[in-house]
């Protein structure tokens, strides 16, 4: 029933990348069903495939949540009905040890097959969003509940049945060949409108699951409106097995079928691998110079510049020596018109420097000054002053016109308002060191060229970023298996602060 749809949802809503509050479509909740959704539409035996299922949630390879999708029997209205139905449970152990948002989504079909509710409720921190459908006829009422405001509007009833939830599991369960295909329809409660999803089967193989060679299908899904594929394994029953979605260059987000007690296994040690408890002394905040040893770093995660150097230890470790950046005495002035600096003054996808809003933006935050340092402190202190915390977004426009973002957003905005004064400038990623947290997490900040390239953390509101942070590389590098990192902080006589 649609599961791959919700679990695509389920992917989009832990990098933040879905409508405000994360709030999934709807579709997402019949794919929760349409895992044990084995219907009797058409001849198909519906009751086959009554049941539940639970995921484990991985960004990069870091557990950060779980996922349940269920098929009921049971009885609406005194009517004979199925009730399919999908959870996420995610945390967030980099900034909240106990964090828990909740996102709940049900659709309920008659037995007949015809549509008769659809519901979602989202928990978020101290915010809560409900929204239900009720069918009757041929009109279909939507109430809402959003910061505690009742909205009530009634539509045309969408054209879906149980028939569309088990598109999938019908093809599935049919011996398909590779190439086949079939287009599954949903409903969008806070858009309001139908949606669309093809499933098509790429290949046929065995693998061994549980110590047993099993009949499997690679396949994909693409949404409507979405170009990009997400690809999935199915065994021949249509039980969903994994899930992969890549949703920027630098995140990737998987969902695996585990049994319950391992997919609900949320305590913060299975959590490690968002917040890397450091060992040692670490140095002030301010400190310009440390060193940290670090084991179980990858060769592609070692990048050295003139900030941080690697020395392999006889353990197999790495000496890491961190030095602080400072301003040259004589920055540039702008624009900075280098060809070998051009990469980093283009506008991108990302980074739309080129775009009316941003030009106009940089010109009031700069007014007439072309130092090029100034320049760079000055939209640092803005971008930290007038962004709030907010969605996931990885996008410069996207931050500025919404008012808030987490790392990445800030990172974006501040990249394109840099190059739209012709101020080189790139986002990067790696790990940093929170002191609120003893320890360090996954973060994005960016780098300005200013004669030399210079760390600054628009996010923390650092025109110097803080020295106790390591480079991974630029923003469409990857930060996986943090939990088997560890790093201590060796004593350097040479730490000291400004």
């Amino acid at each position: 029933m649609k599961t791959q749809s919700a679990l695509v949802m389920l992917l989009a809503i832990v990098t933040g990348s879905c409508a405000p509050s994360r709030r999934p479509p709807v579709g997402f909740c019949s794919a929760g069903g349409a895992q044990r959704a084995a219907p009797k539409a058409g001849g198909f035996e519906i009751d086959r495939l009554l049941g539940t299922w639970w995921y484990g949630v991985y960004v990069n390879g870091n557990r950060c949540g779980y996922a349940v999708i269920a098929l009921e029997k049971i009885t609406f209205h005194g009517r004979p009905a199925y009730k399919s139905r999908a959870e996420l449970v995610l945390t967030n152990a980099m900034w909240d040890e106990e964090g828990r948002d909740r996102h709940m989504m049900y659709e309920t079909y008659y037995a007949t097959g015809g549509l008769a509710e659809m519901y979602a409720r989202d928990e978020e921190q101290d915010k809560i969003v409900t929204r239900r459908g009720v069918v009757a006829g041929d009109t279909m009422t939507i109430r809402s509940t959003v910061d505690g405001v009742e909205k009530i509007e009634s539509v045309p009833a969408p054209a879906m049945t149980l028939d569309d939830e088990i598109a999938w599991e019908r093809l599935i369960c049919s011996d398909p060949e590779p190439g086949t295909s079939v287009t599954s329809k949903g409903y969008d409660l806070e858009d309001v409108k139908e949606t669309s999803t093809v499933y098509t089967i790429k290949t046929r193989k065995t693998m061994m699951l549980d110590g047993v060679q099993t009949a499997v299908y690679d396949a994909e899904s693409i949404k409507a409106g979405k170009p990009a594929a997400t690809p999935m394994l199915f065994d021949k029953t249509g039980k969903l097995l994994h899930v992969t979605m890549s949703i920027t260059g630098t995140v990737q987000a998987e969902l695996h079928l585990e049994p319950e007690e391992t997919a609900k296994n949320l305590t913060i040690a299975e959590l490690a691998g968002y917040i890397i408890r450091s060992k040692g002394k670490m140095p002030l905040f301010a400190a310009n110079r440390m060193r940290l040893k670090i084991a179980g770093l990858q060769e592609e995660q070692i990048v050295a510049d003139s900030r941080q150097q690697f020395e392999k230890m006889d353990d197999g470790a790495w000496l890491v020596t961190l030095t602080r950046d400072s301003w040259p005495a004589q920055p540039p002035t702008l624009p900075i018109a280098d060809p070998e600096l051009a990469e980093f003054l283009k506008p991108t996808a990302r980074y739309q420097s080129d775009a009316p809003e941003l030009k106009a933006k940089a010109r009031h935050i700069v007014i007439e000054n072309s130092d090029a340092a100034q320049v760079a402190q000055a939209i640092c202190a803005w971008v930290y002053a007038s962004l709030r915390i907010g969605k996931d977004v990885d996008d410069a426009l996207v931050a500025l016109r919404v008012g808030g973002a987490l790392c990445k957003g800030n990172t974006a905005l501040f990249v394109a308002l840099c190059r739209a004064t012709g101020l080189p400038a790139r986002g990067v990623v790696g790990l940093a060191y929170a002191p609120t947290f003893e320890g360090f997490g996954a973060h994005a900040w960016a780098e300005v060229y200013v004669g030399r390239w210079i760390a600054v953390d628009p996010a923390w509101g650092q025109p110097l970023a803080s020295v106790a942070r390591i480079k991974f590389g630029d923003e469409e590098a990857r930060i996986r298996h943090m939990d088997r990192l560890s790093i201590e902080a060796v004593e350097d006589e040479d730490q000291q602060a400004e």
